[in-house]
Formats: structure tokens, sequence, C-alpha cells
């Protein structure tokens, strides 16, 4: 409810004490002004005018929205204020900017009877506060076409002047105008208005039904100065002001302007124009309540055996309750005697000397003005009760209270104390009592009978009736206790000795004062046909808590689940439950007693204040308490790491939700991996009752990743391997690789996998036994070889893998071996014969993890390596890590060649022999010399290659003489490609042929006979034997002499 602080809000009539006129002098209620509301779109001030003649209004009327109507919205609610004698009111919609809006006001009525005639004012909406509402008409006498705006100052030039000689079309018309808004001064004291027009003009401040200057005629061709009388203005005050302008243009004439100034003389500053800060489209309100006085409510009669409750209100100037009032009151009592407690509030008491009746408390929030106290008087006769607030200078007295010297109580007699639990029986006792004014004291009266005495319970603020009400037992059974006074529950009680036994059964919490009433005895009261009230002796209400929270992580109940299942979620062991940062459902009961959940009867659930889940009582067949909840209990779930045990704690996100049949079920978000215990705990006092409720649900879990980010490191083909000489060292150093030749990689691959949430934030416990991850090879897949070529790519079979663990927080690594050791083992195979597919090209290969199968990249739990594939920066689909790229090696199709040769026997004969591969040259495939092949990096720029030939001989039987052990080969290697064998003479009379075979690395045999097998190249030698027809001749030398 809004309300107003006195002479904050400030109008420009005189607002203070409002005086109450006799009828026969007062004037009628009036309307003031309509107005918006400065920092708010759908409200309007509407105010009336006060002062001498004007009585105080009625509150009823004033606060009725049936009075009020806005033009085009319905008006929802209407606060008055006395002290500011204005209304607000909130509105179904917002206003328009720079819209024009009708308030009326009708059947208001003062304290008199008197009411207001049907009123109505209008007023401009505007989003811009400072400055004035302007209305511009084109004609003087406010018709035409209309401008509306808003003018931070009245500084306003119309029409061209001289311009319209030369530019008719500039020449303006007759204009009119007005200005409204309010006039807010910045100091009091006396100003002195002025205008400066060509032509006429009006001005109102204050008192809109009298102008303070008033010339409406023309001024001819020059600006006049007119000035007000000066007048009276407050600092802080907005006064409604109206400023009205015309202008009549004389004709063409090039000379004639119309112009209008708005300017102020104030008290302590030269003349000048009204600046922006000092005019306002809207008036102010300052909603703060003021104080006015204390309600004091108190019963007529109470005992002096007992209690009496007092409950003290903070009121404002309006009659409203100030809800939000946090001030200190000082307690007294017009007999000096007494003690305070605090039966219903949030407040801090300070009881100060006991018995003498001062005290002083202060107001929480949580109070909303309202506290109610227990006074135990301990003394006979009457006394008031006295209410004091010195920062604001209020003193309030209540009505007297008549403290009785016999009294009748209930007490309680259970070893726990006021502690009350839902669900298990609480033993009472009803007591009779007299004030012994020698002892000061109440005692017991000594009688035995048995008395029907009626009993019924005033449930407070907090908590509304339970869904199933309290019972109360006498000397029969249990009766349930009704809530009504006039018509309460009749229970026969065997009393002696002046106290009778009682016992109260709950099956639902609750928050209420127990009542007792004997009308039917003689025994507590001195004249026979009297009856004496009473209720509980503590002070407060009787709060009935539940006796445990009951936390359940939804498909995940540690007891209801798992434990009749045989599974266990208490490890790393445990079955998978929730994604980190997925929501999941907990629900949060009330539950009722049940003793055997409580092995040490201290009233809290076994296990339940410990941080071990395993020794958790199992309340799920508890009943549960109906109303928990509806007393608007806060009850925060915490979540507790149980293990890994030294692992990161985590953050669960909360998200409660309402109660319903004692049942909140809300989602959460746990941000880690790994068990948790989820810790239920309402504040420190349930109801003031001084008892906090504990939760625990036991093992929650387990928690697993979200998902996967995978990282590689940068890995590269080498080029081919020839270990030529067994010392397992490669020889080769070219770059380019021989289809049937091993090759590599530079480097074993390496995957660094980063576990996450689904807020993509590092999991830093997935390790040790809760990381999941079993090592997968990869596949490679080739993107580089020719689709016409009939290689394939071979692999090692049996890649050797491994993981190492916990890297960083959350990391891992798993490394592939195999694919970069000696000997390298990635081959294209060598098909016999080359065709266009066999063309070099340059290796291009990915490897794909785990497969090539379609097959994503997931952990045991199935959490898998997830990427964005919608660009939203979110991660959404599970796939397969590829490590792309790796390239860094030319594949040739090679071979070894070798040709034939003859000579005499009497010279050595050559054998040229080359390092060939498969090209497209001039469009003609063919074996071209590779000259960067070599048998030893000799000169600047080449490679070692092709090393390791040997020569094979086979001799066929000679012609003449024996080519065995006559002529040898000598081989010279591969030079730019290109080699010999070279045979010695096997010397006259010995010709024939002698086979070569070139013996050297497999990949660089060939098909040379078509047969379907690779064979090693090879050439024949031959010595002193006819070449053929075309060489008659096979050694020829002149002789000289």
């Amino acid at each position: 409810m809004v309300r107003y602080r006195l002479c904050k809000l400030k109008f420009g009539l005189l607002i203070g004490a409002l005086l109450v006129v006799p009828s026969a002098m007062a004037a009628n209620p009036a309307l003031y002004y309509g107005a918006p509301r400065c920092g708010a779109n759908n409200q309007v001030v509407v105010a009336f005018k006060s002062g001498a003649g004007y009585s105080q209004l009625n509150t009823v009327t004033t606060n009725n929205v049936a009075n009020y109507s806005v033009s085009g919205h319905t008006v929802t609610s209407a606060v008055f204020s006395t002290s500011a004698n204005s209304t607000v009111l909130t509105l179904n919609s917002t206003l328009g900017n720079l819209t024009k809006y009708t308030v009326n006001v009708a059947n208001i009525q003062d304290q008199n009877g008197s009411g207001i005639s049907a009123s109505s004012d209008t007023f401009f909406y505007s989003t811009t506060e400072s400055g004035l509402v302007g209305e511009l008409y084109n004609r003087k006498d406010y018709s035409g076409d209309v401008t509306i705006k808003v003018d931070p100052v009245i500084d306003e030039t119309y029409n061209g002047g001289f311009l319209c000689i030369f530019f008719p079309g500039l020449c303006g018309t007759d204009v009119s105008a007005r200005w409204k808004g309010f006039l807010l001064p910045a100091e009091s004291g006396n100003f002195v208005f002025e205008t400066e027009t060509n032509d006429g003009s009006r001005l109102w401040v204050g008192d809109l039904s009298a102008s303070i200057i008033n010339y409406w005629g023309a001024d001819g061709s020059n600006a006049v100065t007119r000035t007000s009388a000066a007048k009276s203005l407050t600092q802080g005050v907005y006064y409604p002001i109206v400023q009205d302008f015309y202008y009549d243009r004389q004709g063409f004439i090039f000379y004639d302007t119309g112009s209008i100034v708005l300017r102020w003389d104030p008290p302590s500053q030269s003349k000048r124009t009204i600046p922006s800060s000092a005019l306002s489209t809207c008036v102010a309100v300052d909603d703060t309540p003021v104080l006015d006085h204390f309600e004091i409510t108190v019963p007529a009669s109470a005992s002096a055996c007992g209690t009496a409750l007092v409950t003290i209100t903070a009121i404002d100037s309006s009659g409203n309750p100030i809800t939000d009032y946090t001030g200190t009151i000082t307690l007294g009592m017009t007999s000096s005697a007494g003690d305070w407690s605090v039966s219903s509030g949030a407040g801090s008491l300070n009881n100060g000397t006991a018995g003498d009746g001062a005290a002083s408390y202060t107001y929480a929030a949580a109070d909303n003005g309202v506290v109610t106290l227990s006074l135990d008087h301990a003394r006979v006769g009457s006394a008031q009760v006295t209410v004091n607030a010195s920062a604001e200078s209020i003193s309030n007295t209540s009505t007297a209270i008549q403290f009785l010297n016999a009294g009748i109580t209930i007490r309680n007699e259970s070893a726990s104390g006021w502690d009350v639990i839902a669900g298990r029986d609480h033993d009472l006792s009803v007591a009779y009592l007299l004030f012994n004014e020698a002892k000061e004291e109440c005692e017991p009266e000594d009688f035995d009978a048995q008395i029907d005495l009626k009993f019924w319970v005033t449930p407070t603020a907090s908590l509304s009736p339970p869904a199933v009400v309290p019972a109360l037992s006498g000397s029969a059974g249990y009766s349930p206790l009704s809530s009504d006074g006039t018509n309460p529950t009749t229970l026969s009680v065997d009393v002696t000795g002046g106290v009778g036994a009682l016992n109260l059964r709950t099956s639902d919490v609750g928050d209420f004062n127990l009542h007792v009433l004997d009308d039917v005895s003689d025994f507590a009261v001195s004249s026979p046909g009297a009856q004496i009230e009473g209720e509980q002796d503590k002070g407060a209400p009787i709060t009935v808590r539940p006796f445990g929270l009951y936390v359940v992580a939804q498909g995940n109940d540690w007891h209801n689940q798992f434990e009749s299942s045989g599974l266990s979620a208490a490890n790393a062991d445990g079955p998978a439950y929730v994604k980190a940062g997925d929501p999941f459902s907990v629900s949060v009961s009330g539950m009722l007693y049940d003793a055997a959940d409580d092995s040490d009867g201290n009233g809290v659930p076994d296990g339940f204040a410990d941080t071990d889940p395993s020794t958790l009582a199992n309340l799920s067949d508890n009943g549960v308490t109906q109303s928990f909840g509806q007393e608007n209990v806060v009850v925060n779930v915490t979540a507790q790491l149980i293990t890994p045990v030294s692992g990161n704690p985590g953050i669960l996100s909360a998200g409660p939700g309402p109660f319903s049949g004692g049942i909140s079920t809300g989602t959460y978000r746990y941000s880690e991996v790994g068990i948790i215990e989820l810790k239920a705990a309402s504040d420190a006092s349930y109801l003031n009752s001084g008892v906090a409720l504990l939760g625990a649900s036991g093992y929650v879990g387990r928690f697993i990743p979200h998902h996967f980010d995978v990282t590689s490191n940068t890995v590269n083909l080498t080029d081919g391997w020839l270990d030529s000489d067994g010392d397992n060292i490669n020889d080769w150093d070219c770059d380019f690789t021989y289809f049937g030749q091993s090759f590599g990689l530079d480097t074993p691959p390496q995957l660094t996998f980063t576990a996450r949430n689904r807020d993509n934030v590092v999991t830093q416990n997935y390790a040790g036994t809760f990381n999941k991850f079993s090592a997968v090879s990869g596949t490679f897949v080739d993107n580089g070889l020719p689709l016409a070529s009939g290689s394939a790519l071979s692999t090692p079979a049996t890649p050797v893998m491994s993981v190492t663990d916990d890297v960083v927080p959350g990391q891992f690594i798993q490394t592939v071996s195999g694919y970069s050791e000696a000997p390298y083992a990635i081959r294209y195979s060598k098909p016999l014969q080359p065709g266009a597919g066999e063309i070099p090209f340059d290796a291009d290969l990915d490897l794909v993890f785990p497969d090539d199968s379609g097959n994503n990249l997931t952990d045991l739990d199935g959490v898998c390596y997830e990427v964005d594939t919608n660009g939203d920066g979110v991660t959404d689909s599970c796939r397969p890590f590829t490590l792309s790229g790796i390239g860094g090696t030319r594949i040739l199709y090679g071979r070894l060649n070798i040709d034939n040769n003859f000579g005499p026997e009497i010279n050595t004969l050559i054998l040229p022999l080359r390092s060939e591969y498969w090209q497209l040259s001039g469009g003609m495939y063919g074996f071209y010399v590779n000259g960067a092949d070599n048998v030893a990096a000799t000169s600047p720029g080449a490679c070692t290659g092709t090393t390791g030939i040997t020569v094979g001989l086979q001799y066929y039987p000679a012609r003449k003489g024996n080519l065995e052990g006559n002529t040898a080969p000598a081989l010279d290697g591969l030079v730019d490609g290109l080699g010999r064998v070279v045979f010695s003479a096997p010397g006259v009379g010995n010709s024939g042929q002698v086979n070569v075979n070139l013996l050297g690395p497999d990949f660089m045999q060939f098909d040379f006979n078509g047969d379907g097998v690779a064979e090693a190249a090879g050439a024949t030698a031959t010595f002193g034997i006819y070449g053929g027809k075309n060489s008659p001749v096979i050694y020829k030398r002149e002789s000289y002499r």
C-alpha cells in the first residue's frame, strides 16, 4: 500500500495540519489538480484543495477506486495520503507519451459529510520530466493544427521576419500556445514573474483561479515586458503553472516576429529565464510512510499467574500499518511490574531488569510492523502498557488490563521441553493456580476433581490451520481440537492437587496458542458461576515442527532404489546418474516422527547431523506433514561432496519449487563429477521454535561429465624407411617414399581429453576411478591416393595405446604408439604394373578415433566427444574425433632397371643401371629416371635413397675359354638416379655371357616379364660374341709401325 511522508510531497496551496472545520464553516471538498507521477508511467496524482476552510477528507471515499476515472484507462487502486491530501491512482496500463488525459473525480466527502462537486482536470503525460508540455496552434484563437512538445524553458520566437520578403513559404501564421506543468522553486521567499511577449500573455502560478499576469492584446511589432506582483513560494513545493500566449501577425510585414520569454526574479538571484530544473511535467511522490502512533492490543483481563499477549502495530498518518518499520520501541507498565518475551516476532527483545515491566524491542523487516509479546505480570491489579519511540517522539498507552489473582494454565511435562514434533505425543498438564501475594508467586490450588474443560487452538498468522488438526487427551481418549473459541472441544480431565494430565497428539506441523476454559467449576474463582481462561505458559505459541526433512534426488533414492536393488552409488563403481550440469529433480518433505529413526531420543533423525551418508535413518516410510511449507519456510539445499574425498566440491545450483501437500519439488544442477549427499536445512529457528530442521539424502550419484573436449598434437608423416646395413637405423633421407616402402609418423599421436559440464566448465573430479575412459585405437583414412590406383594403405594391426590420467584436474591424455617407432609400418601396397593411378602424389591421411564405422568417441558411461553443429556456441552432437591433415611425404612408383651390353673380351664392359619412377609427361605415361635417388648424399641438395644394392651373377657355359674367375663385376651406386655395373676384361680366348641381377629393396622390384610376379631387374653381359647382323665387327684395331 502506498503512503506519503508529511511535507515531503508538497503542493502549491498550503498543506499542513488539516483541521476539522465545523460543517457550517467548511467549504466543500474541491479538486486541486490531476498530474502524472514522476518516475512512473501508470500512476496519476490527484490533489485536493486544503488549508483554511477545508475539512479533512473521509478516507473511505478517497480510497474508493469507483470515485475516479482516467480517460482510456481503468483505475485499479487508489491510495490516499492524509498528510499530503492527495490520492495516487494506479492504472491498468501505461500512459502514452505526449498524450492528453482527463481525470474525473466524484463522490469524495469530508468528515462532515460534505461532498465534492463532480470535477475534472486535464494533463499531458511525457517521458521527459523536466520542462513544460506545450500545445502550439497555428491560429491565434487556439484552433487549427496543433503540435504537442516539451520545452525545457519558455523562450520562443515565431514566424520568419525579414525572411518572409524573399521566402514567403517560410512565413508563419498566427500563433497561440499554452504551456502546462509544475513550478519547483529551489529556495523559499518572494518571487516576481515577468513575461516578455509579442503579443498577449497570461500566467497562473499556484492558484489556477487567479492569474498573476493578464494581458490579452496586440503589441504591434515590438515585444512588451509585463511583471507580476511578488508571490511567496516555498522551496520544494510543486506549484501548478499555466502560461498562455498568442501572436497576431500583422499582415505581410517583414520585421514583425512573435516571441515569448518567461522569467522570474528569485529572492537571492538576479532576474533570469526560469530554468528547466525548476519546471516539471509531473509531480514527485515520496512513498515513505511516517509513523503516527502505535496501536496496542491487549486483553481486558488476564491472570497474574499466566501471560497476557500484547500486540503492538506501527501505524502511519493514514491509519495504515507501516509494513517496513524497523525502529526501536521502549516498553513499560504503569505498575512497574512484569517481564516480557517474544510470542510472535523476528526482531530482538531486551527485557532489561527482571520484574520491572520495562523492556525494549527492535522491529525486524520480517515483522511487517507488527509484533506480539508475552507479558508475565505476576501482580494482581490493573495496569496499562506504555510504548515509546523516542526517535519519532511517539508515545502511546494501552487500555487497562485487569490482572486476576487466580488462573488456569497449560504447562509442559515433557523432558524435551516445548520442542513439539509432529507424530510424537507430547505430555502437557493443566494447572489451577492462585497468586500468593506474600510470596509474590503462583502456586497450584490443592484440590482433586474431574472437570469438563473446554479447549481450542488459535493458529498464528505464520501458519493457517493445519490440514490435520491436533488432538488432545484428558482422562479419556483423544479428541480433535477445535479452532473456534465459540465452539470449543470439551474434555474430561482428572485434576489431582490442582493439576490434570493432558497429552497432545499431532499429525501435522502447526503454530498455535492452546486455550483452556473452565466455566463449570468454582475451584479457581472467588465467586460461584464465574469462569476462567488460560493458555500455554510457554510465553509464545506452540510450534509443531517436522521430525526431519526427507530429501530425495528423483531416480536416485538411496533407500528405496539402490538398497532394494543391491546397487550402490556410494563409490565410483556405482551406476551413472546425471551428467554434470544437467537438471535433476529434488523433493524435500517434512516428515512425521518415528521412534525407530531416533535411537538416542534427541528429536533428530539418526545420521542427519553427521557427514556419513551410510548412517542415515530411512524416512521414506514416515508420513508427510501435509501443511509443511505453507508457513513460507525457507529450506536451503546444499551439496556435500562425498567422493572423491579431496576433489573439487562443485556447485549446486538451486531451483526449489513451491510446497504442496508438504512436499517441494525443484530442479537442481550439480557442476562436478562424483558422489554427493544433499543436505537440507531451514533457518536457525523454525517458526521461532529455536530448532533448525535438518534433512539429508544419503548418497546421490554418480555424476558424470556432460561431454569431452578433445584436442591433438601435430603429427606429420616421415619419408620412407630403408635399413641397408641391419643396424635398425634408417638410412633413407630422401623427401619421397616409394609404393611398397614403409613410412611412419614423426611423433606418436596424442589426444588430450578435457571433461566438461553442461556449461562447458572443466569437471576436475574426472580422474582416478571416476575416469571411465578406455583407450581406443584409431583408423587411418586415406585422402591422397588417386581413385584409379590399384594400391591400398596398410597399417599395423595392433598399435599400443596408453592413458595418462589427471595431467591437470579434469584432463587426461591418450597416446597411440606403433606408428612412429622403427621400423615404420605404414605403407601403400605396390601394384605389379603402374597405371594412371600410380603417378606421384602427396600422401594425406586422417586418423579417426575410434574407427571408421561411424561410432562416436565415448567413455564407458557414454560420455562423448561433443561438437557444436549449429554454431550457437553449445555442444550438441557426439562425433568421432579426427586427427586430420597428416602429410609430409610424396609417394612414387619406382623400380631399378639395368641394360644389356656386349664387347670384346679384352676390354671392360659397362652395364648402365637406373632408378626409375612412373610419371605422366607430355601426355605420355612412362618410366623416367628419378634423379633424386642416390646411393649416398655426396653433393649439396642430394639425399640418400636406394642403397644396399648388390649384384647377382649367373655364368653361362663359355664359348671359348672360361669367364667365371676371369671377370668380375664392380657396382657403381646411384648418383642422380644413374649407376652402372662394370665387368673387368676376361682376356683373350674367354668369350661367353653372364646374367646380372640387381639385388636391392623389394619396393624397387618390378614385373618385367609380365608373369604376375615382381622380380629384381636383370641384364646380360656378353664378351667376344657377335652382337647381331648390324654389328659384324666385334673388335677392330689398326697396327702402325
